[in-house]
């Protein structure tokens, strides 16, 4: 509060959850104007029916994924994974991964297991 006082801005900063839902939620029920989220995460709640409008980006880079094993483990590439199950994430970004990949010739997306 009053940081941005000669702009003439009173902002109220909320802490929401971790979870971009959470901060969707709050943005749905009027709790907050803005929300911060990753594109990803704004992409799919929008694919699910969610009216949102990007007002400005602050980072141009995308956020990379991977997909990560044990060091220890056997798979050395993603043909040794399809037999494997997935782990992922509960965020947005992490189901649109698994989608993609399950869209790949030998995946399904029904080999992954939410947390």
């Amino acid at each position: 509060r009053g940081h941005y006082q000669m702009l003439a801005v009173n902002l109220n900063w909320v802490q929401c959850p971790q979870d971009a839902g959470a901060a969707m939620s709050m943005l749905s029920a009027g709790l907050i104007d803005l929300a911060v989220m990753f594109t990803e995460d704004a992409v799919a709640f929008a694919a699910e029916g969610n009216p949102l409008r990007l007002c400005g980006t602050f980072v141009e880079t995308p956020r990379a994924y991977g997909v990560y094993t044990g060091g220890g483990s056997g798979v050395r590439c993603g043909a040794d994974l399809r037999r494997g199950a997935i782990g992922m994430p509960g965020e947005k970004g992490a189901s649109l991964l698994i989608s993609v990949l399950g869209e790949q010739p030998g995946w399904s997306s029904a080999m992954y297991c939410p947390r």
